[in-house]
């Protein structure tokens, strides 16, 4: 069970406590759109590396210019990133 400590559980208003195990996109997700150099270092001391690309490619619920600094970030092909490949609607939505 992954505790996940009060400075980074503050970017999950909507929930009171869960385990970060069990909800690593959801986690890594928020933490890519929105996490601050503290909560990022504490991705990346509890994720490995495969699992933020992995969720990286395949998360629908950053933003894009998110994906494409993380993508940049970590060396991934833009191509690879599904939120970076998909055309935004006309009203130009900020999430894919």
């Amino acid at each position: 069970m992954l505790k996940i400590p009060k400075y980074v559980n503050s970017l999950f208003w909507e929930n009171d406590s869960f385990d970060g195990d069990d909800h690593v996109q959801y986690v890594i997700s928020r933490i890519l759109e929105i996490g601050d150099d503290k909560q990022v270092d504490w991705m990346m001391s509890n994720y490995t590396k495969e699992q933020v690309v992995e969720v990286l490619k395949k998360t629908k619920t950053i933003s894009q210019k998110s994906a494409n600094y993380w993508s940049v970030y970590f060396g991934v092909d833009q191509e690879e990133v599904r939120c970076l490949k998909e055309q935004l609607p006309s009203r130009q939505n900020r999430f894919c």
